[in-house]
């Protein structure tokens, strides 16, 4: 019986590589587009060649601003660099408020396992109540609030730059303090947390495992493409066992780099969240609400119970908004 099982496993899965990799006629053969290199990797190679400014180059003057590529095993790829056309494709075409164009699944796949469910990699009913609780938190009137956080930081990162140049500094990296100062800046007016005092020993392990995620992740590009056919095949709960056995550095640095990300990202929810319950009941919300998480939590708090938001997809929220303000400098 057990072996009749492991039969009809093997066939799901060779059933669904032939359905993938099969080739089917698509409009987009009418379009030109550089020559494949390869059926197994397509244009990929290529694309994401962190030296491959030539090809990018040539994308653009001899196919024009449109074009075709080739995915794995020859899947076919439109590759737009007209600003009016994907204007048009992300933000014009709507119909009842859902987008017409989405990121490819495994792209979205990736901030999922990174990040969480936030609105980055969410689509669908659940993209769209993260985005109806979301767009009144970042209203102007509650930017105003968050105003003088601004200056209190940029304050700090003027005092910790002057101390260094009359303590006899000989020159300052002012690229990295101004990564850093967005950072606190974010961290501050959205999180209501402190992640870098500015100055010159300053450090808070969150603030790097931010800076070394797209270095970390960007090395392992050629493995992503290992990523995109393995993930749908590995079942959701096994697919960090499967990771954590993976005989990579690489791939352990970029776990341990997402594992302080979102053990930072929890705690920080949790203590927020404790503060905002603690105002409730002393009746005293406005003097808390300082922040964006005190009123992404005071909004969700008062949301319809359909349109409420559940813990991880608040605490995913809270990642995006530090993965995207900073510059990594």
């Amino acid at each position: 019986m057990v072996e009749y099982f492991y039969i009809a496993c093997l066939t799901y899965v060779v059933w669904k590589l032939v359905r993938w990799i099969s080739p089917s006629k698509s409009s987009l053969d009418n379009l030109r587009g550089p020559p494949s290199p390869s059926w197994l990797t397509g244009n990929m190679m290529q694309l994401y060649d962190k030296q491959g400014w030539e090809f990018h180059r040539d994308l653009q003057t001899k196919y024009g601003p449109v074009s075709r590529l080739q995915g794995l095993f020859g899947q076919p790829m439109l590759c737009v660099f007209d600003p009016a056309a994907m204007n048009t494709i992300v933000l014009k075409d709507h119909q009842q408020h859902m987008p017409l164009f989405e990121e490819m699944q495994w792209f979205m796949n990736i901030g999922l396992d990174s990040f969480g469910p936030g609105l980055l990699s969410t689509t669908g009913e659940t993209h769209r109540k993260q985005r109806k609780l979301l767009s009144p938190v970042f209203s102007p009137k509650n930017l105003r609030i968050i105003t003088p956080v601004f200056y209190e930081v940029t304050h700090r990162l003027q005092t910790s730059i002057k101390n260094l140049l009359e303590n006899g500094a000989p020159e300052v990296d002012v690229a990295q303090y101004m990564g850093r100062a967005a950072l606190e800046l974010i961290g501050q007016s959205a999180l209501g947390h402190c992640f870098d005092p500015l100055t010159e020993e300053g450090h808070h392990p969150y603030a790097k495992a931010m800076k070394n995620y797209i270095p970390a992740f960007t090395s392992l590009s050629k493995e992503v493409q290992l990523y995109r056919l393995a993930r749908p095949l590995i079942p959701a709960p096994l697919r960090r066992t499967v990771m954590n056995i993976l005989p990579s550095r690489r791939v352990k640095r970029l776990l341990r780099i997402v594992d302080t990300m979102h053990d930072n990202a929890v705690r920080t929810y949790m203590e927020k969240k404790a503060a905002f319950e603690s105002a409730q009941k002393n009746e005293d919300e406005d003097d808390q609400a300082k922040d964006l998480v005190t009123l992404l939590l005071r909004a969700n708090a008062g949301a319809l119970k359909e349109d409420a938001l559940p813990e991880d997809e608040l605490i995913a929220q809270l990642s995006y908004d530090l993965h995207c303000s900073h510059p990594y400098p």
